[in-house]
């Protein structure tokens, strides 16, 4: 009777201590089953992927499958990816591949292969080394010729920058002689100039003088009175006469000198003529002109004519055309009668 209490009291408790075994049981089942699917789905994935030709995709779907299945599919999926990526020459989803397929080795206690993926992955880690340092190179070397080539280029652009300011020196420089030579020029002209004035003025001042001593000489001539000169009969008349007529009272005149007087009888005909030709034209400018110069020698012989010329001479004096051309009559017959007497 005891033994059968014992025993029914031993049963519920092996019942508890069992209940957690077959909970983990239960879980084992359900991860294996998860890993199961995954796994499907990568394999449906990699399917997809070699179909597609696409390389990386397939060696990536490869590396993750191998996590899901038994080590000697996983094996055999890694060996497959490492032979697509050497044949496609990628060289790190090789080195990858490779990793993981000697770590798949030594789960299943091969050390041998193991061994000689590590020695592969080493490899081909020294491989990609030596193409990151020839790259590295490469793109030294592509940056010193860039370098090079952009310090070229400043030295070129110096050069260039340098020649064009001497240029533009000698440039100035041939400019400034040239003006140089141009105010020498420009001087000699004016020196020349000078001296052709001064020599012309010197002939005119001489001619002038010449004129002035043969009028002058003319002059002293008229003066000379000869001495055999003949009485004329009218003139022993009146001497015998004893009738003697009553004295004529002169007009009273300013003296004018006999040189003034030759000069104007030498000069004021062809200034005359000059007039007369100026108003035949109707050219009023030029008949002022010429009344100006007629003025002074006028008014030498004959103040009265000052206030002639000057109301010939004034502005706008050819707008009264009657009064002005009485004038003119009035000038141009006291010239002739100044060159009469």
């Amino acid at each position: 009777m005891f033994q059968r209490i014992h025993l029914r009291s031993i049963v519920p408790v092996l019942c508890v201590l069992l209940i957690p075994f077959a909970a983990i049981g239960r879980s084992t089942r359900q991860a294996t089953d998860s890993l199961q699917r995954a796994a499907a789905e990568q394999r449906l994935l990699l399917h997809k992927a070699d179909s597609a030709e696409d390389v990386p995709m397939a060696i990536a779907v490869r590396l993750h499958l191998s996590t899901l299945v038994k080590p000697r599919e996983a094996i055999r999926i890694l060996e497959e990816g490492a032979a697509l990526a050497q044949s496609t020459d990628r060289l790190m989803d090789e080195i990858a591949t490779r990793t993981y397929l000697s770590q798949a080795y030594a789960k299943v206690k091969d050390h041998r292969k193991a061994h000689v993926q590590a020695m592969q992955v080493i490899a081909l880690d020294h491989v990609r080394y030596l193409k990151e340092a020839e790259r590295s190179a490469a793109r030294t070397d592509s940056l010193l010729a860039a370098a090079k080539e952009a310090h070229r280029a400043t030295i070129r652009a110096d050069m260039l920058r340098q020649l064009e300011v001497e240029e533009a020196a000698t440039r100035q420089q041939d400019l400034r002689k040239r003006w140089m030579v141009i105010a020498l020029l420009v001087a000699v002209v004016a020196v020349l100039v000078v001296v052709v004035l001064l020599l012309r003025t010197g002939r005119l001042v001489r001619k002038a003088r010449s004129e002035m001593a043969l009028l002058r000489a003319e002059v002293a001539a008229s003066k000379i009175v000869p001495a055999n000169r003949v009485r004329s009969p009218e003139q022993v008349i009146q001497r015998e006469s004893k009738w003697e007529e009553p004295p004529v009272v002169a007009e009273t005149t300013v003296p004018v000198d006999e040189t003034v007087t030759a000069m104007f009888r030498k000069r004021i005909p062809e200034r005359l003529s000059t007039l007369r030709e100026a108003r035949g034209r109707g050219d009023h400018e030029k008949v002022v002109r010429v009344v100006h110069t007629l003025k002074p020698q006028l008014v030498a012989t004959d103040e009265t004519l000052a206030e002639l010329c000057a109301a010939i001479t004034r502005p706008a004096a050819h707008a009264e055309e009657l009064k002005w051309n009485t004038d003119l009559d009035r000038l141009e017959a006291a010239i002739e009668a100044r060159l009469r007497g």
